[in-house]
């Protein structure tokens, strides 16, 4: 449901923020810029690093995390 509205999304350690277009933020509910601190453990945030760049392929991100760290 999420991969088509999402611009881009920034993970730098448990801060996960994602970038709506107006469009779909509307359609939503959600701001623009949504921000969301993830409450993980260290090794799930490195699970869900992988996880978002499998689903979001091709989608601007900035990721900055314990084994990665990446800009496009």
């Amino acid at each position: 449901m999420v991969f088509g509205p999402i611009r881009s999304w920034t993970l730098r350690g448990g801060d996960l923020t994602f970038e709506y277009g107006e469009r779909a933020a509307t359609e939503l509910g959600f701001p623009t810029l949504h921000e969301l601190q993830l409450d993980i453990p260290e090794d799930e945030i490195a699970r869900t690093r992988d996880e978002l760049l499998e689903i979001l392929n091709g989608t601007c991100c900035v990721i900055d995390t314990p084994g990665l760290r990446y800009s496009d």
